[in-house]
């Protein structure tokens, strides 16, 4: 078995560093018991996937294959889910660009409801788990 020195000044990071491989091989093996459709659908069950994961930032990269080739008001609510993944991401990392990332969000919303409502996930109550330092 091969193994990995860690650096003297990254040792501290050790712990968030296995966190967060836990949390990868939790997404991988439910990734692999599935079976997902091609295209758009697909790429939604694996975002859906990486969302419940808390992986926002793939969350945020596997849609944005899809949305760079998609048209018409589906590539709108892409950019807005995507928007909303960068969003969570940030909040995630405890950036405080936040706010700016989550408006593209709140913009798209409104053509996407019939009611002009927006849905509870713009709600400041929604929180992702902040990684541990």
């Amino acid at each position: 078995m091969d193994t990995v020195a860690i650096a003297p000044h990254a040792q501290k990071e050790l712990p968030r560093i296995c966190e967060k491989a836990a949390v990868y091989w939790a997404f991988l093996r439910k990734l692999h018991r599935r079976r997902y459709s091609g295209g758009l659908r697909g790429a939604l069950q694996k975002a859906a996937l990486l969302w419940e994961h808390q992986l926002f930032f793939e969350f945020h990269e596997i849609l944005e294959d899809v949305w760079m080739d998609w048209k018409g008001p589906e590539r709108s609510f892409l950019q807005g889910l995507i928007q909303l993944g960068v969003a969570f991401y940030h909040i995630q990392r405890n950036k405080p660009s936040y706010p700016t990332a989550r408006q593209p969000w709140n913009d798209l919303l409104p053509s996407f409801s019939t009611s002009g409502a927006k849905p509870a996930a713009t709600s400041k109550s929604v929180r992702p788990s902040p990684l541990k330092s």
